[in-house]
């Protein structure tokens, strides 16, 4: 069967799964888990930084700046 709206739908779906997991979750949102190493978005100096860094203590821990998001990192 050549459904091309069935096809469509499949795609639509296929990108919103992929926007899902690249999404960036803002920390006033909700927080890595304790020692999870993630990736973070940061505010420095008026310009955005990302680096590696993790949670201890309640804290997010980076070199740079404030941090404004994370996301986990995918080792697959």
């Amino acid at each position: 069967i050549h459904d091309i709206g069935y096809f469509e739908d499949i795609c639509k779906s296929f990108m919103k799964g992929v926007e899902f997991v690249q999404r960036w979750v803002p920390v006033e949102e909700e927080l890595p888990n304790e020692m999870e190493c993630v990736l973070l978005k940061s505010e420095y100096l008026g310009s955005i930084n990302y680096d590696i860094g993790f949670l201890m203590r309640g804290k997010l821990k980076t070199k740079n700046g404030k941090p404004t998001h994370w996301r986990p990192i995918n080792l697959k």
